[in-house]
């Protein structure tokens, strides 16, 4: 004796296949999001490194006393980080293009602004002095 194998019906799906016609598109065309858009994410928008070095020079002073350091950074580049924005947002026409970060530490500083050039983080071996 063989077993016949009906399939089982869905309720809710059609008994045959359907035909995708111009009625189906012209919702797309009419503005409505397709999946596709809700998948992918904003692309954004692509910066020519020459682009980056023509901007001006913004100098990052970090420490104070023998420690003090001055770091000189592209401003597009150093606008990646929202402190340093808002920093630069701040510089009135005409004033010195400076940032003071008197407490901070010398090499971190030394270490964000490669980060913000590379966006690669390779924190530095140092040495334990008590």
């Amino acid at each position: 004796m063989t077993d016949s194998e009906q399939p089982t019906p869905i309720e809710g799906t059609p008994a045959a296949d359907v035909e995708m016609g111009e009625e189906n598109a012209a919702g797309a065309e009419a503005g409505e999001e397709t999946a596709l858009t809700q998948l992918e994410p904003e692309t954004p928008k692509l910066v020519m490194f020459a682009d980056l070095m023509k901007s001006p020079i913004v100098e990052v002073l970090v420490g104070s006393g023998d420690a003090k350091t001055t770091y000189s950074a592209h401003e597009a580049v150093i606008l990646k980080s929202p402190e340093f924005a808002k920093q630069v947002e701040s510089f009135a026409p005409g004033s010195p293009r400076q940032i003071s970060f008197l407490d901070c530490d010398t090499d971190a500083m030394g270490s964000v602004i490669e980060f913000l050039y590379t966006g690669e983080y390779f924190p530095k071996k140092t040495s334990y002095q008590p």
